[in-house]
């Protein structure tokens, strides 16, 4: 399996870029599978939301790992260290114990692309959905820039126009998966 990692707070595009760059590398001729998280139990916890991403990036693993196939993932474990910041108490700590065994333990991504854009867009974006902008968002989004930007092989600012970001997250990938 060749990992490729979109991350990125909610409304800056990861769901959007996963597809169209697994389909992009389809076409050119790689055998590709996109991967979105399946929704958790509703009314669920916020530990038993996490462990059900957790179980379902090992049910990817388990079922592509040993294969040569391409694998555009709609984030991986950086999420759960991102969530773990608006957290306090012994789920806080359970958070990061959790994403260090997933670090340690998942195949680490040939490419990790952090979207981005400035607040006030991603506030935008959020209304026009119809969601409810909340303070945990900004909390979330400056985690995002601290502690995952910094590992990121690249940080794309999605109020570029679609397709120069799209363009250049499949630059970006061809060069990765040559160098795997």
């Amino acid at each position: 399996m060749k990992l490729i990692v979109i991350e990125g707070c909610d409304g800056t595009g990861t769901s959007t870029h996963t597809e169209s760059l697994a389909y992009s590398l389809r076409e050119v001729g790689y055998t590709t599978v996109e991967f979105h998280h399946p929704p958790p139990p509703k009314g669920c916890s916020p530990w038993t939301r996490v462990s059900h991403y957790a179980s379902e990036r090992s049910k990817l693993v388990d079922q592509y790992g040993a294969t040569d196939t391409v694998v555009v993932a709609d984030r991986w474990y950086h999420s759960t260290l991102v969530f773990a910041a608006i957290i306090d108490g012994a789920l806080k700590t359970r958070l990061h114990v959790l994403a260090h065994m997933e670090r340690n333990t998942l195949p680490a991504p040939v490419m990790l692309a952090v979207l981005d854009a400035s607040d006030a867009e991603l506030d935008r974006r959020l209304t026009k959905r119809g969601e409810v902008v909340r303070p945990s968002d900004t909390v979330q989004r400056e985690t995002y820039r601290k502690t995952v930007c910094p590992h990121a092989t690249v940080t794309l600012d999605t109020e570029q126009p679609r397709d120069v970001v799209r363009g250049r997250l499949m630059d970006l990938s061809l060069v990765s998966l040559a160098r795997a």
